[in-house]
């Protein structure tokens, strides 16, 4: 019926949203990747992609003025092969910044269109009766403004195109391998000494049980990292293959092992943490769901930083979006075992973009801290290697100074990176309010200072390796399906 067909207003919204959407995607595109063809079966690549978007916009727009003459659109039964051919011909010449504010130009035209109509021209158009004479995913549906100008159907299918070119057609193929055998200290619990499900969603990784893979870049080499559990009772395993695009050096693989065993702690000796909490009733029963639980960071010191400055101020998934975009434009796809992941760049190719160009990937003021993290790394002004060696009291005094990085910030760092499990400084807001519903059972934020006072002289030494005892509980319970009211509020909120 007529009343269920899209106002103006309606069509506009999807189609603003869906450029603003399609926009980004492009806009992480590096200019050396512009006129690489979309897919091995396909001739175009994103400038004629981009030409096909400009062309379509002007000519829907050509006909939604006739269809309000009670006019067919001129392309209705013509085969749409010869338009596009006409589009990339008609702007192949243009510069990719030319073509991106052709595109602008192209869509703003019709959304100001759409808010010059009156309600009853749209009503009147729509009530013609006529039927496309092209077929559409299988049917002929009426004719309408709406089928005309909401191209955001059009928008969504070519930003899978443009996705599936930068995380798959760019795709770096590692097919060397080798493999290590690590042997964590025992008790040893691989999942959730590998897996941590309160982490937001990222491209570089993926885990199922006993199994996880991730991206690596190691001494300015992308390398392919698949973890798998083979321990048996009381002797923990885990076979480490390391997919790379040429065959490493013993040397390298060595070091890499090295390193490993570093960001998961594997050779932490667990016996002195039950130890002092084998009689407390809150973590006694927590702790026999996660023995040998471990706390860790997969990747760099500077990887970690980026994490921290993107998670500043912005819901999940803002930071997933940002995060993906810093992926796109400056890391490296990379393709083993049978799947495609992102990989982390080198700390120099930020620099070699200006601070509009990181705009443009809507970072907003995380873009100065970027930059300065990235120069001090570059510079060699930071070494984690050398961090790791100094005392706690140093090593959070060095993250302090560095731009970007809060109290919180320098907390999460000192406990997941540098392995320091003892007093908590600092408990950000939306954690308190965790806490007090995990520790007091209260719906009501207690206050940061009683809180602090609480953990610290109930678990001591072991403050922080304690608390993430009870938050990744409440993260692994959500993970296998326990629906817990007032944490999914905290999430929405």
């Amino acid at each position: 019926m007529i009343s269920n067909y899209l106002s103006k207003t309606e069509i506009r919204e999807r189609i603003e949203k869906s450029y603003k959407a399609l926009l980004y995607e492009l806009q992480s595109v590096r200019e050396e990747d512009w006129r690489k063809k979309l897919r091995k079966d396909w001739h175009w690549d994103l400038h004629d992609l981009l030409a096909h978007f400009v062309g379509w916009d002007e000519i829907c727009l050509k006909s939604a003025k006739k269809f309000l003459e009670g006019e067919r659109p001129e392309y209705d039964g013509v085969d749409d092969e010869i338009y596009n051919e006409k589009f990339l011909k008609k702007y192949s010449t243009l510069s990719r910044k030319e073509l991106l504010a052709n595109f602008a130009k192209s869509r703003m035209n019709i959304c100001l269109f759409l808010k010059s109509l009156a309600p009853r021209q749209v009503i009147h158009a729509n009530a013609q009766g006529m039927t496309w004479h092209n077929w559409h995913r299988g049917e002929r549906p009426r004719l309408t403004l709406c089928s005309i100008l909401d191209l955001s159907w059009h928008d969504t299918e070519h930003i899978q195109d443009v996705q599936n070119f930068k995380r798959k057609t760019l795709a770096i193929e590692l097919n060397e391998k080798a493999a290590v055998y690590l042997y964590p200290k025992s008790p040893f619990s691989f999942d959730c000494s590998f897996y941590n499900p309160s982490h937001f969603k990222t491209s570089d990784l993926q885990w199922k049980s006993s199994v996880k893979w991730h991206s690596c870049l190691w001494k300015g080499g992308l390398l392919g990292l698949k973890f798998e559990d083979q321990s048996s009772k009381g002797k923990p395993r885990i076979k480490l293959t390391i997919f790379s695009k040429k065959i490493l050096l013993e040397d390298d693989i060595a070091s890499l092992e090295r390193e490993v065993a570093w960001r998961y702690n594997l050779a932490y000796d667990l016996s002195n943490f039950y130890k002092v909490t084998s009689k407390d009733p809150l973590l006694v029963n927590v702790i026999s769901k996660y023995k040998g639980m471990r706390i860790f960071h997969s990747g760099s010191l500077y990887e970690y930083l980026v994490i921290g400055i993107v998670l500043q101020n912005a819901p999940v998934y803002r930071t997933m979006s940002m995060m993906q975009s810093l992926f796109d434009r400056f890391g490296r796809s990379i393709h083993f075992d049978g799947k495609y992941f992102s990989c982390f760049w080198e700390p120099s190719e930020i620099l070699k973009s200006s601070g509009d160009e990181l705009k443009l990937l809507k970072l907003g003021y995380r873009v100065k801290s970027l930059i300065e993290i990235s120069t001090l790394f570059k510079q060699k002004k930071i070494d984690e290697i050398k961090l790791r060696k100094l005392s706690e009291s140093e090593q959070e005094r060095n993250l302090l100074s560095l731009p970007g990085i809060g109290i919180a910030t320098a907390q999460y760092i000192l406990c997941d990176c540098f392995h320091r499990y003892s007093e908590l400084k600092h408990i950000p807001n939306w954690e308190r309010k965790i806490y007090s519903q995990v520790f007091f059972k209260s719906s009501k934020v207690l206050p940061e200072k009683k809180l602090l006072n609480f953990l610290n002289s109930k678990f001591g030494e072991f403050t922080k390796l304690a608390t993430h005892y009870f938050w990744a509980d409440i993260w692994w319970r959500r993970e296998r399906g326990e629906k817990i009211e007032w944490l999914e509020e905290e999430i929405r909120t």
